[in-house]
């Protein structure tokens, strides 16, 4: 109770600690490529740093797995993960494991990050993802087929030069093989994965009421639509990007997509859309993205693990984090010198919200 009571006033300030504009992707210097691939220890009240690994399956069913050390909220500094399998053939499984600071290892020089027996790493040229408790047990391996990407400089500016969020795609697109057991049930799993990397000083809920991102793998090729709401004080009202690899070509991307956001349903404490269309033009290519009849597959509170007046608190004066993944059907249209190539497929959208 006592940490509890000394953090109220920074959990209060929280809100109100950013100042000037918001600068995405672009002005300041870039860091080195081999930045996005390691652990980035910081003491700020309100670090935090994630991984997420995702897999869509070549029989429909989708693997999302996110690594998380936080400082935000209550300054605990501990680390977790959330694992969600989708079966192609039944409802979702999914569960968190929040665990102490002292059963975390992770490396500055690469990518290696444990959290007790649960561990996310590269060998040699191969990222491989364990995940041994818990409802999901996972057993993978992603071999790349695309070089990393990260738009412009790599991070936002949050107002203050020394405030950003930043943000790598370590693996845009690969191949991906494993195993996968939920409820007793062993899946062999082979598909097209994805890995991602974020890291930021200030907590997400300091600067952001949403994040949207749709992702999408074909033979073809694969897309990544982000849309991150940021907060009205830092001056902007959104910042998004529409990026694609066809055939295992390196990623193209552009940073102003026209995007809409339909057809919402009500969903735990907030709205959310079932249907997104974007449209923008990468290097030669028009692209235009029709995501429909959207599938509430999960709900799930980041904060669940954690003790219920912890819970509470963060929740009272701070954010109401709420996470929603979306099944969709995603048609993908790409044309260029005036011949047009039409997709079908399924995708998924993560939606984490902490304000309408």
């Amino acid at each position: 109770m006592r940490k509890l009571l000394w953090m109220v006033p920074l959990l209060l300030a929280a809100g109100t600690a950013l100042a000037g504009a918001l600068v995405a992707f672009t002005g300041s210097e870039a860091w080195p490529e081999s930045a996005g691939w390691v652990w980035h220890p910081c003491n700020d009240e309100n670090y935090m740093e994630s991984w997420q690994f995702i897999v869509h399956a070549d029989n429909g069913g989708f693997l999302y797995v996110t690594f998380v050390v936080s400082n935000a909220g209550l300054g605990d500094f501990n680390p977790g993960i959330g694992a969600a399998y989708f079966p192609p053939d039944g409802p979702a499984v999914s569960n968190d494991i929040k665990l102490n600071r002292h059963v975390l290892h992770a490396s500055d020089q690469t990518l290696d990050i444990s959290i007790a027996d649960m561990r996310l790493w590269k060998h040699g040229g191969v990222i491989r993802c364990v995940i041994p408790r818990g409802q999901v047990l996972v057993d993978m391996s992603l071999t790349p087929t695309v070089a990393p990407w990260r738009e412009g400089t790599g991070h936002i500016v949050l107002g203050n030069p020394r405030d950003s969020w930043n943000w790598m795609v370590n693996a845009p697109r690969g191949r991906a093989t494993g195993k996968v057991t939920v409820g007793g049930k062993t899946y062999d799993v082979a598909g097209y994965g994805y890995l991602d990397h974020a890291w930021s000083n200030k907590a997400f809920f300091d600067f952001s009421k949403r994040w949207i991102t749709l992702r999408y793998f074909s033979p073809k090729g694969s897309l990544v639509l982000f849309h991150l709401l940021v907060s009205n004080r830092l001056g902007a009202e959104s910042v998004n990007n529409l990026s694609l690899s066809n055939n295992d070509q390196p990623i193209r991307s552009t940073p102003n997509p026209q995007l809409d956001f339909t057809n919402w349903i009500q969903a735990t404490d907030y709205r959310i859309p079932t249907t997104i269309t974007a449209h923008g033009r990468v290097g030669a290519t028009d692209v235009s993205v029709e995501a429909t009849n959207g599938q509430l597959a999960e709900t799930s509170d980041p904060l669940r693990s954690l003790p219920e007046i912890e819970r509470q608190v963060i929740r009272l004066l701070v954010a109401k984090p709420m996470v929603f993944r979306v099944l969709m059907d995603i048609k993908v249209t790409r044309t260029e010198n005036g011949v047009s190539d039409v997709e079908h497929g399924r995708g998924i959208a993560s939606m984490l919200f902490f304000d309408q």
